[in-house]
């Protein structure tokens, strides 16, 4: 960020295109990992099947490149999922990834090396919490960052004012969006759902959902999923905060009865990564945070 044009340090920080990850920390999954609550019960159960557990690894790593590789390669926004197991807490997707302490870390590591970077990260997903876990995540946060973090600001508009170089005049370097995430009414999604969680008043260290939106494309199809990113950009407010341009491909349970032996990246991510590469060099705005589904494929 600090390599950016001068005449962008004076611009909100919500209206700049930062690169970002989908399910950053499924780059630390392994195949000998437990099955996690963020699957369907009927996954679960076969948590013991050798098989069952290589198939939803193959199909629930997105991302290949390490949390300290994602951000030397340029991405500034994590997307994060998180499980309370054994009163630990793990980034999650399918299996059982690093503690989320760790991902924590790496990302206070690099802004340490790299004091003009900010960084975004983005606990949407948490399974298994309740209001203690919630409070001890929380301290977890402001424990490892301490004066990093970004305070929330008041409301959306007043979040305009936040440009880099008004950052850059203080301490912090990291915004923790932290968003409980609502139900969902579809059973089909491979992965299952979040639990209910306790509702919590927030610190103002953590940004709550009010101040980002993150929409994303329902399907498979690639060519939809690109018609549906930039109908989705097209739509956007500036004054509903900051946007997540989530340039990803939505499988079913059908998708992976129909191919179990093969592999997100294979099948789907490489597609849909270049697919999203080919589109931003034809586009004349280029969206928000925008997520990609592989890193590796688009630093090629």
């Amino acid at each position: 960020m600090s390599e950016l044009p001068s005449a962008t340090r004076d611009k909100p920080l919500m209206t700049l295109a930062i690169p970002g990850s989908h399910l950053s920390g499924s780059c630390s999954l392994k195949e000998d990992g437990e099955i996690t609550p963020d699957q369907a019960w009927c996954v679960r159960v076969l948590n013991s099947n050798d098989m069952i557990r290589k198939a939803v690894y193959n199909w629930s790593r997105v991302q290949v490149l390490s949390i300290k590789q994602q951000l030397e390669a340029g991405v500034r926004f994590l997307d994060v999922r998180v499980a309370a197991i054994n009163e630990s807490f793990y980034v999650v997707h399918g299996l059982r990834a690093m503690e989320i302490r760790e991902l924590f870390k790496r990302v206070d590591d690099f802004v340490s090396l790299h004091p003009k970077e900010v960084i975004l990260i983005d606990i949407n997903h948490f399974y298994e919490f309740h209001e203690q876990q919630h409070e001890k995540l929380l301290d977890m946060i402001s424990t490892l960052f301490g004066d990093r973090l970004i305070n929330r600001p008041a409301t959306t508009r007043t979040a305009m004012s936040y440009t880099l170089n008004k950052i850059w005049n203080g301490a912090g370097r990291v915004i923790v969006f932290y968003q409980p995430p609502l139900p969902s009414p579809d059973t089909t999604d491979i992965n299952g759902h979040a639990g209910p969680s306790d509702i919590i008043k927030l610190p103002n260290y953590v940004w709550s959902r009010q101040f980002i939106k993150s929409p994303w494309p329902k399907t498979e199809d690639t060519r939809r999923m690109i018609d549906e990113v930039a109908d989705i950009i097209q739509s956007r407010v500036l004054e509903d905060g900051f946007q997540v341009c989530q340039a990803i491909v939505t499988l079913t349970v059908n998708s992976i009865i129909r191919q179990p032996t093969g592999t997100f990246e294979a099948r789907f991510g490489r597609r849909a990564t270049r697919a999203l590469v080919d589109w931003l060099r034809r586009v004349s705005t280029i969206p928000l945070f925008t997520l990609l589904e592989e890193i590796t494929f688009a630093n090629t």
